[in-house]
């Protein structure tokens, strides 16, 4: 299963990328987010106080947030 994982990221061009920050207060946070090469297209942000299942698609959409 693990080889079929790679395939398809691979033919999907996929890339993850996890951080892990420790926040010395509750409440609102600002994240930016900055270009750097025009070609790339983040699709989806994923921002979560507890771990997520694995899944080569994330957690299903929720509300927009303003």
């Amino acid at each position: 299963m693990e080889q079929s994982r790679r395939l398809f990221l691979k033919s999907t061009a996929t890339r993850y990328l996890t951080s892990a920050f420790h926040l010395d207060h509750a409440g609102q946070h600002v994240l930016r987010v900055s270009m750097v090469d025009p070609g790339l297209v983040v699709q989806k942000i994923i921002v979560s106080g507890a771990r997520l299942p694995d899944s080569d698609f994330g957690p299903p959409d929720n509300r927009p947030v303003s």
